[in-house]
């Protein structure tokens, strides 16, 4: 797996007030699309984040001959685009609907004013960027500890 997995709404909302997440419900939109449909494309402004409600979403780089590197599938709970909206950069990988998918949209200045606001709200999303980043490294600590060793030349100099 190259890419680590996003994080699930459950553990987002798990913690925040009432309050805050009825503020967080009252900001998203719902959205459907067809298969075959691209929800956001690598290097595009990263204006809103994804929770996918129904469906499957596939995350993927075009490789540089036009090949299609599938990197996961995102199932129903899960977030895109946290990382990109809370840094403001631009979405990392392409995503688009493998079946018929539901997803509830928020939009990044909406997301942004209302982890200014709520300070628990915040402090989730700090917590699944940790998650998050602690995963990377995992996964990239298996795959340096998978790899063979490089060779080494015991030839000892004098």
């Amino acid at each position: 797996m190259l890419q680590p997995p996003t994080m699930l709404r459950k553990d987002f909302v798990r913690e925040l007030s009432p309050h805050t997440l009825a503020e967080l419900e009252s900001i998203r939109t719902r959205y459907h699309v067809s298969a075959g449909e691209v929800l956001f494309s690598q290097g595009e402004n990263s204006n809103r984040v994804l929770e996918v409600a129904a469906g499957t979403v596939k995350l993927w780089l075009e490789g540089p001959v036009h090949e299609t590197l599938l990197l996961r599938l995102v199932r129903p709970g899960e977030l895109l685009g946290l990382r990109e909206v809370v840094t403001g950069k631009g979405y990392g990988v392409n995503a688009s609907a493998v079946t018929a998918v539901e997803y509830f949209a928020i939009p990044r200045k909406s997301f942004i004013d209302l982890l200014h606001k709520r300070f628990d709200a915040g402090f989730a999303v700090t917590r699944l960027l940790s998650a998050e980043l602690s995963s990377a490294h995992e996964t990239l600590r298996s795959m340096v500890s998978d790899a063979p060793a490089p060779h080494k030349d015991r030839r000892r100099s004098v």
